[in-house]
Parts: C-alpha cells; structure tokens; sequence
C-alpha cells in the first residue's frame, strides 16, 4: 500500500521478497522504480494499471505488477512473480520456432523430390529410383519429427494422478521376479519382505 505521495505505508512478506526488501518495516522508499512507474499511472490515470516488468533486483526476475487507485489518494500494488511462467513460454515459443524450421527442411526435400520423380518418370527409371529411396528417408524423418512432437505434446498435458490408492506391492513383486533369474545364474538369492494390499 502506498500513500498520496507514492511512499510505502503497508506490505506483506511477499512483496517484500519480491522488492528484497529487509525487515518487516515498509522502507522510505520503493526500490523498484519500474513499480512506481506503475503506481504513479494509476495515480495520474485514476484507473487500474496493470504491466509486466522486468526487475534485475534482488534477482532477475518478472514481475506482473498491478496498481489501483483507492480512496484518499492511496494507491494498492499487487505483486506476482511470474517469472517461471514466463520462461516456459519463451521456451515453448522457441521450440515452436525451431520445430517448425525442422519441419520446413524434409518438406522442402519431399517437393524437390516429387518434382524430379515426376519429370524422369519416363525418361530415367534409375533416376526414379533414387529419387523415390530419397523419397522414403525425408518422409521417415519427418514422421520421427512429427511422433517426436507428438510424445512431447502428450508430457506437456500429463493426465492427472488419479485418486486412488495403489499396491505397489505388486509392481516392486513383479520387478523381483524378473531379476531372480538373473540372480540364480549370478549365484545370488533374493528376497523380499512386502505385504500385498
């Protein structure tokens, strides 16, 4: 909470992190400028201002900052560190970028291909040969691409954990039973004490 004057009266532990603010006090001043930007908007527009910023202090963070104007000339900021969030969408925009200029690559190839397939049809069964192997291979790449992309897309939407209780006495049963016969012909015995259910 920051009075008339943009001056820190109230915070929370929260923000305090986020602005590496010591102590319980509120300090004379906001450390961020970026924030008080924010705050004095709000303050001169009389409306909720709401921006993504990027603060380089205590850490590099980023930081969605909301100010909104109250009674009396105070102004409220909130504070939500999103910086995890951000860097999976970087990410995720990267990847997209990449993955696409992979995909670009055996397409380009395929047309190429076809194209000279189409014209030595007649003429050159040899050339139509080789040209319909290399065919097969960028048709084979792009379909490991696009199963790679697939499996990807399937970890990213996980299906959720479901609610019931599992006997894990059984899988760990069924793991043992598999490494006995290893262990017989290592002269090796093993045991297990697991209660099933």
């Amino acid at each position: 909470m920051l009075d008339r004057r943009l001056r820190p009266t109230l915070m929370n532990a929260a923000a305090a992190r986020i602005l590496g603010i010591q102590g319980s006090k509120p300090p004379a001043r906001v450390p961020s400028e970026e924030v008080l930007v924010v705050a004095r908007r709000a303050r001169e527009e009389k409306t909720e201002v709401e921006e993504l910023l990027s603060l380089w202090y205590p850490t590099r963070s980023t930081i969605k900052a909301r100010a909104l104007p109250l009674e009396g000339g105070r102004i409220l900021v909130v504070l939500d560190d999103v910086t995890e969030e951000s860097l999976s969408q970087k990410i995720r925009k990267d990847f997209v970028a990449h993955a696409s200029h992979e995909l670009k690559s055996p397409v380009a190839s395929l047309q190429t291909l076809a194209e000279a397939v189409h014209q030595a049809a007649d003429n050159d069964p040899e050339a139509v040969e080789r040209f319909s192997r290399k065919m097969m291979a960028e048709a084979s790449r792009l379909g490991r691409l696009i199963s790679d992309l697939l499996d990807l897309s399937r970890l990213e939407d996980a299906a959720p954990v479901p609610d019931d209780p599992a006997d894990l006495s059984t899988v760990a049963e069924k793991e043992l039973a598999q490494l006995r016969d290893a262990a017989i012909d290592k002269n090796m015995h093993l045991r297990s004490n697991l209660e099933c259910g």
